[in-house]
């Protein structure tokens, strides 16, 4: 990251992937650092790109998921996600785009956290087909859409429907990756 900013200077929109990239992994080391990181990664995406660019979708969802996830910070994360997913429905609308599925899903699983269960079970639902057409009912990223929904599902009570949800996933989860699960 320093390198790119003093190659490029610290407004250069090549600067975004970086810091993004090591924002995951400053989040997965637990360092307080992500949570800056993507905030100058949003800022500079913000600043640097076009507002329909997908590095500005993608910059806006990590640092939305890292809110809610590490932070327990839905509230905060539910704007930044909406934004990102209104930038990806923008985009390319090919069946085997999984962009757009995964924004939904991830502000499935942020609206689940916050609560708002119709809400998510909507969005998750989307995703959940958009999936389905694009990669197929036994892709790993469906079934884990497929877990979020019954996740929000079982949260909001709706136990009868929650269970064929996840021991279907399960199932799949094993075909698909067998003894890694």
């Amino acid at each position: 990251v320093a390198i790119e900013r003093d190659l490029y200077g610290s407004k250069h929109p090549r600067r975004i992937v970086p810091l993004i990239n090591l924002a995951a992994l400053a989040s997965r080391r637990g360092d307080a650092d992500a949570t800056a990181l993507l905030n100058e990664a949003v800022d500079l995406a913000r600043t640097a790109l076009r507002p329909e660019h997908d590095d500005r979708a993608w910059a806006l969802t990590e640092l939305g998921r890292h809110l809610y996830l590490n932070e327990n910070k839905p509230a905060e994360a539910e704007p930044l996600l909406r934004e990102a997913l209104e930038i990806r429905k923008k985009g390319s609308s090919h069946p085997k785009n999984w962009k757009l599925p995964r924004s939904e899903a991830t502000l499935g699983q942020c609206l689940m956290r916050l609560g708002k269960f119709e809400e998510s079970e909507a969005v998750l639902r989307s995703a959940l087909d958009r999936l389905k057409k694009g990669l197929g009912d036994r892709h790993r990223m469906t079934l884990g859409c497929a877990i979020y929904l019954a996740q929000t599902l079982q949260r909001a009570g709706r136990f009868a429907e929650a269970r064929p949800l996840f021991l279907d996933s399960i199932a799949g989860l094993k075909e698909t990756l067998g003894a890694k699960i």
